[in-house]
């Protein structure tokens, strides 16, 4: 929530708070891209082997603009997912299912502090490995340019030397935003999809209960009983297909940015890797550019490994629903029964750009073609 108040993506902030904050935030995300792009020219018309440093960069700085302008667009739908959310935790009244929820949300605040703090571990080291190699001057050979260490290659059409501290403040400032916007809108994700798994958990709970006639005196006639579990069965449904349109509601959100960084990814993924092997021989730098793919494998892991979360949270319910005694039950109840199993065996999915699932077979998938396009840029090289 903190993030997302800073960078401007909370749903309940006024609407010029929202926009003064998420369009300053977004010229400083975007801002590096034009000294970047004059220092890509420059270096592109000298050596083509070089233009490796300025790509990763700026595709990080298109990503994160691309990223916040989705979540600005469907700031509406994240709204509604969190007053979903909001009223999903108002309706739990058992013990057990507010135990559950959570245990979801506190898995959600680990994840998403976890994910920060590497984020804010990753972009540090990147951005402060170059400064190591002033360590390692011999004062009495190093000329002045030596000491003006920038961590990106951009071009401000300046002297370098002279417009040193506002140069490197303003390849920080960049950095920062890149971080803020990525950690915004991932964890947002992050919570999301746990308060799903968590209402999956809770919904298959239920099921495994529905036929559990507690309160009902045993002289009595057991139809009250058959009634009370058709009542139980019925909510079920109501809340599996409310649930369903959730994870839709999430789909919808994401699916067009996840489907542009998958390809992102693996451009990115390959340019580095290679960057990696070039600076083998130069710890710093080897370090720096290992610690940047590693953060990209990351970043690109969390996403699918949640959407892998809901995949298997929602097949659970048709497990769940084999373990109840749903035999127990009036007929009227196993017809529902039965209509709730054969919607339960479709695993619900999210996807990117309605064409990849997001699960560990697209991590693998994107990884190894990244491998692939690394193989022939160390050929080309």
């Amino acid at each position: 929530m903190r993030f997302l108040r800073y960078v401007g993506l909370w749903p309940y902030q006024s609407a010029l708070t929202k926009f003064l904050r998420s369009f300053t935030m977004f010229l400083m995300a975007e801002s590096i891209l034009i000294p970047e792009a004059v220092a890509f020219i420059k270096i592109a018309r000298i050596d083509m082997v070089n233009i490796l440093e300025c790509i990763p960069t700026m595709i990080i700085a298109l990503a994160c603009g691309i990223k916040l302008i989705n979540m600005v667009y469907n700031n509406e739908k994240m709204k509604m997912l969190l007053a979903k959310v909001i009223a999903d935790w108002s309706l739990m009244t058992v013990k057990r299912e507010k135990k559950i929820l959570r245990s979801y949300g506190e898995r959600a605040r680990q994840f998403t502090i976890g994910y920060a703090y590497w984020m804010f571990l990753t972009s540090i080291m990147f951005v402060s490995l170059p400064f190591l190699r002033i360590l390692n001057q011999d004062p009495e050979t190093a000329d002045s340019s030596d000491y003006s260490i920038i961590p990106f290659e951009v071009d401000y059409f300046v002297d370098t030397n002279e417009y040193y501290y506002p140069i490197l403040i303003h390849c920080y400032l960049c950095t920062a935003a890149h971080v803020f916007i990525i950690i915004a809108v991932d964890t947002m994700f992050i919570t999301f999809v746990q308060h799903t798994c968590g209402m999956f958990t809770i919904l298959s709970y239920r099921v495994e209960h529905m036929a559990d006639f507690e309160g009902v005196d045993e002289r009595s006639d057991c139809d009250s009983a058959k009634n009370k579990a058709h009542r139980r069965i019925a909510d079920c449904i109501f809340r599996h297909k409310e649930l369903l349109g959730f994870v839709d509601l999430i789909e919808s959100t994401y699916s067009t940015y996840f489907f542009i960084q998958l390809g992102l990814n693996m451009i990115i993924m390959s340019i580095t890797g290679v960057q990696t092997m070039m600076n083998a021989n130069i710890p710093h730098e080897f370090m720096r550019h290992l610690s940047f793919t590693i953060g990209q494998l990351v970043h690109l892991f969390f996403e699918c490994w949640q959407a892998q979360q809901i995949i298997d949270h929602s097949v659970l319910l048709s497990e769940s629903i084999g373990k109840a005694e749903w035999y127990r039950t009036s007929i009227k109840s196993k017809k529902l029964i039965a209509i709730m199993m054969m919607k339960s065996l479709v695993a619900c999915k999210l996807t990117a750009g309605k064409m990849i699932v997001l699960c560990f077979e697209s991590f693998t998938m994107v990884v190894s073609k990244s491998v692939s396009y690394f193989t022939v840029l160390r050929t080309l090289q």
